[in-house]
């Protein structure tokens, strides 16, 4: 194996082993292991690729049994395979002491430094001892020298770890720990290269989530105020505002030959179509407004190397994304342009390309309101549990990352229930709908209607998208179902042990989804006033950003060791 992979693969086994005994549980890795357990995994590893250079011995005495084969030997790329190898080498010794001894036998020719040597001893102790005291095996070697404890500095420098002091010390109630080292970190992330980069980052990816909310809630108000259609063309680069009156005749002379002014606004002045004319420029303008805040900002950190490669690629997406919305806003306009089959039928945009649109701006919403969770917040809580085990105690944090299991497996399904029931208003809303049927909770005088009303298209699947019965009635039972999906939810966590963040996004969640039916329910009972309408859609994408949120912190902790982990939990 080569240098770089064998030191890759034990520094992974090693780090199981001791991130899974500090958090007192095999099953329960933090993502980010204390300082003091990378470093000397760090070291260790380093030491143990340079004696697999240097020697074959490597394979044959410390990472696989004597009785292995050369398969075995040669699988230290696996790091589950490393984990096994190395606590079967281990497992087979007698006593603690013994087992030390031996391991400083056999290690002694190869280790050039008294601190690599006690690194042998605590990947030792923190695998195999569970709980026993005994005496603690010091070693005759000299302390560490300055010289020593330089070059592990340098060791550690590629890894964002700085040595602050190396003191020794005793292992109360496990014993056998001669040394501990005490470090502090410096700045590590995914996505960012640097603390202050997390801060600016994170609150410019916020400030253009929320932009994009503001888009949504004032695309709403376009719809509602019937302005979408007021401008009859559309430009990549941008439209100039009129500033004389004669462009402003000439703008509305252009909306007077679309179908929507003949058969819908007939009685509008040059007065009343600046006004929407007005609200259909500034949603234009905004979203344009939203390139230039996405672009120039993102420029400088790529500029300064803030931006490590995995963030760089979705913020690329996404910034493609916003793009591509522009040109799905204008086909949608263009259906609303077109001549309607029936003098009697008013003018208006497809609702499938409506849907498209808003889904669209949801899912642009969706991954910068994730990615800026992501930045602000790199470990996830369970993994962040795992870590300060020590501080709330193992059974405790065992309770809570049990918890968040059942928490995750139960809000998955609600999130698509929630993002189900917005794409159905946005049905609603291209047809319409809200403005039939307006009483609640009978809708033709009836609870449930009939099939002279649900089902008159043919074929029948038609009818869930394009007739206003229907449609409102499937907005009606989706909205109802997400209500009792989140009561559930939120009931079934009175009894758990939940962190206080998890149980305030639950209650969170409660909170905002009664307040969007009674929403709902307005709007419908005051056939969809403006106000009503705006704050409806506006709860939506809220109630979907509490989800979000949700999701976000009961996320899955890292999976680089969990393999591994697994392993060693089965063999010890």
């Amino acid at each position: 194996q080569s240098r770089r992979t064998s030191r890759r693969a034990i520094c992974t086994a090693v780090r199981h082993c001791f991130v899974a005994r500090r958090a007192g549980s095999w099953a329960t890795l933090p993502a980010r292991p204390s300082v003091r357990d990378t470093m000397l995994a760090q070291a260790l590893s380093r030491r143990l690729a340079l004696m697999h250079v240097r020697s074959q011995q490597l394979a044959q005495h410390v990472m696989v049994p004597r009785s292995a084969g050369a398969g075995a030997r040669g699988s230290l790329t696996n790091p589950s395979s490393v984990a096994r190898s190395f606590v079967s080498t281990v497992k087979g010794q007698g006593t603690h002491q013994q087992a030390l001894q031996a391991l400083a036998k056999r290690w002694t020719p190869a280790v050039r430094s008294w601190t690599n040597l006690q690194t042998v001893q605590q990947v030792y102790l923190n695998s195999r001892l569970r709980g026993v005291a005994t005496k603690s095996f010091v070693p005759t070697a000299p302390p560490p020298s300055a010289s020593s404890r330089a070059h592990l500095q340098s060791i550690l420098k590629d890894r964002c770890l700085s040595t602050a002091t190396m003191t020794a010390s005793s292992a109360a109630g496990r014993g056998a720990l001669a040394t501990s080292a005490a470090a502090t970190a410096t700045f590590s992330s995914p996505w960012v290269t640097s603390e202050t980069a997390r801060r600016l980052v994170s609150g410019w990816v916020f400030g253009c989530s929320a932009w994009v909310f503001s888009m949504v809630v004032l695309g709403g108000v376009t719809r509602l105020t019937r302005s979408g259609l007021s401008m009859t063309d559309w430009k990549f680069t941008g439209e100039r505002w009129p500033a004389t009156q004669q462009e402003w005749q000439h703008e509305f002379d252009k909306y007077k030959a679309s179908p929507e002014f003949r058969l819908a606004h007939s009685w509008m002045k040059l007065d009343d179509f600046k006004f929407i004319f007005f609200m259909e420029y500034a949603h234009r303008m905004w979203g344009r407004g939203l390139g230039f805040a996405f672009a120039i900002p993102m420029t400088y950190f790529l500029a300064t190397r803030s931006l490590k490669f995995p963030l760089v690629v979705r913020l690329c997406t996404l910034f493609t994304m916003g793009g591509m919305q522009g040109f799905v806003g204008w086909w949608m306009v263009k259906s609303g342009l077109e001549e309607p089959s029936t003098t009697h039928q008013t003018p208006r945009v497809s609702p499938y390309r409506l849907a498209a649109h808003l889904t669209s701006a949801f899912v642009i919403y969706t991954g910068l309101l994730w990615t800026a969770l992501s930045v602000a917040n790199p470990v996830a809580l369970a993994d962040q549990l795992a870590s300060s085990a020590n501080e709330l105690g193992a059974k405790v944090a065992q309770q809570q990352i049990e918890a968040l299991k059942v928490i995750r497996r139960r809000v998955h399904p609600l999130a698509a229930l929630v993002a189900v029931t917005a794409v159905s208003g946005a049905f609603v809303a291209g047809l319409e709908a809200g403005r039939a049927y307006n009483t609640f909770p009978l809708m033709d005088g009836r609870l449930v209607p009939g099939t002279d009303l649900l089902l008159t298209m043919e074929p029948w699947y038609r009818n869930l998208f394009e007739n206003t019965a229907t449609v409102q009635f499937d907005h009606r039972l989706l909205a109802v179902s997400t209500l009792l999906g989140v009561a559930t939810l939120w009931a079934s966590c009175r009894g758990l042990p939940l962190p206080k963040s998890t149980r305030m996004a639950v209650d969170a969640l409660m909170l905002m989804a009664v307040t969007q039916v009674g929403l709902g329910i307005s709007t419908l009972l005051n056939y969809v006033p403006v106000s009503l309408g705006s704050l409806h859609q506006a709860g939506a994408l809220t109630l979907f950003s509490i989800v979000v949120v949700l999701m976000h912190g009961v996320r899955k902790p890292t999976l680089a060791m969990a393999a591994g982990a697994r392993t060693v939990n089965k063999l010890l």
